[in-house]
């Protein structure tokens, strides 16, 4: 039969284990590694219910108050004063180490359906400020899963904003893009020749819009107070 300071070190052995696990997600995450921060997230969501289950089973077997002296229960209050407050923390670790594949897939069309509520064109905001009209996201994470169909919207929705602005932004996410870096580099490189191979414009950054005075030029009338819309 485990005695009270075996069961101690036991627990310590894996708190241990899953503290480490712990900073190792926490440094993949700081390396822009999304899908290796996802996965240590789950091992230590699985190691972390298995501890607990563990545990709650050689208490159903085991005469705690016969095997357990005064240190060792000052050991085991030690212990939880730290594992109970994590057990908090395992919901959003499950959910950071599944991503959204745990929510129900809806399948069909992703073309998205442009409104009027704001324009296509550069409108001045306030004075001094000038809204452009931004792209969808074509990176979300799991995006690349898809990836024939998003492509196909990228095209038509830059085709598109072509034929209605001077200027438009093509907007991703970095959460979206360190989901998938070849997916993103993939999306980009053909937005950008389908772009220049229908000669429908060309890529610059806004300092070089900003500074050409290229905005100030597309710039059709005013819009909406968009805070309000």
């Amino acid at each position: 039969m485990l005695t009270g300071p075996q069961i101690i070190l036991t627990l310590k052995v894996l708190v241990v284990a899953v503290t480490l696990l712990l900073l190792a997600s926490l440094v993949a995450l700081a390396c822009r590694r999304p899908r290796l921060h996802g996965q240590i997230n789950t091992v230590f969501f699985i190691l972390t219910l298995l501890t607990v289950a563990i545990f709650e089973l050689l208490l159903q077997w085991i005469d705690v108050s016969a095997t357990f002296d005064e240190a060792a229960r000052q050991a085991l209050r030690t212990h939880l004063w730290f594992a109970v407050p994590s057990a908090v923390l395992l919901p959003a670790m499950f959910i950071s180490g599944t991503g959204y594949d745990h929510l129900p897939h809806r399948p069909g069309a992703i073309a998205q359906r442009w409104v009027t509520d704001i324009p296509h064109t550069p409108f001045r905001w306030y004075s001094g400020v000038v809204e452009l009209p931004v792209l969808n996201e074509y990176t979300w994470r799991g995006a690349w899963q898809r990836e024939a169909e998003f492509l196909a919207l990228a095209k038509e929705d830059v085709s598109r904003i072509a034929q209605e602005s001077e200027v438009a932004v093509l907007l991703t996410h970095t959460h979206g893009v360190g989901d998938n870096l070849d997916y993103a580099r993939r999306l980009i490189g053909s937005v950008i020749a389908h772009v220049r191979e229908n000669g429908l414009g060309d890529f610059a950054t806004l300092g070089e819009l900003i500074a050409s005075g290229r905005i100030e030029q597309a710039v059709r009338g005013a819009g909406p107070d968009i805070l309000a819309v």
